[in-house]
């Protein structure tokens, strides 16, 4: 169904919080499957007409050389899930790029997928990037980025704290300390 003005579009948010538990209530692997759900709703047509099914665009943002965030658009070629959930990202590039230098200079990056739909919603991925040789001839640099931190509001997928305002995101962290087993927990 399609919102025809903002009413529409607040009813449809809080028609979606209503159905939603509030975050303390439940499980990090629910919440982490929100996450993944919001970011696979992220559509990218590749020449502005055509939907590419199984891409969902984001901003990469590194540090410049100059210490000035630099952000661009690109698309994951991969999104990991293994050795746990969301574990990481996968790009390619040119091996002149800015990007190749900014992450050899400082492997610290971040990836911002953002959900235009109705009442909107944002995952911020925190990580760090390493650099490998790719498959691809003209794009021969894989980026890989692990995750380490995630920060998400959404209204569209019941990502919100249990104030439900999306004015505080909700924040996970990678914890290393569970049986050797890196896992995702909650964070304030």
């Amino acid at each position: 169904e399609i919102c025809r003005s903002n009413v529409d579009i607040s009813v449809q948010a809080y028609q979606v919080m209503r159905r939603t538990r509030p975050a303390s209530q439940v499980s990090v692997t629910e919440l982490l499957a929100r996450v993944r759900s919001t970011i696979d709703s992220i559509e990218y047509y590749s020449n502005g007409r055509d939907l590419t099914v199984g891409m969902h665009p984001c901003s990469l943002v590194t540090m410049d050389a100059d210490g000035y965030p630099s952000a661009r658009t690109i698309v994951p070629l991969e999104i990991y899930d293994v050795p746990h959930q969301l574990a990481g990202f996968r790009f390619y590039t040119r091996e002149d790029s800015r990007k190749v230098h900014d992450i050899k200079a400082n492997s610290k990056v971040a990836l911002v997928f953002q959900d235009q739909r109705g009442q909107q919603g944002w995952v911020t991925v925190k990580g760090n990037a390493s650099l490998r040789s790719g498959s691809n001839p003209n794009y021969p640099v894989d980026i890989i980025v692990e995750s380490v931190r995630f920060e998400a509001v959404s209204y569209n997928h019941g990502l919100l704290t249990d104030e439900g305002n999306g004015k505080i995101p909700l924040v996970f962290v990678l914890d290393g300390t569970a049986g050797g087993k890196p896992e995702w927990r909650r964070s304030s």
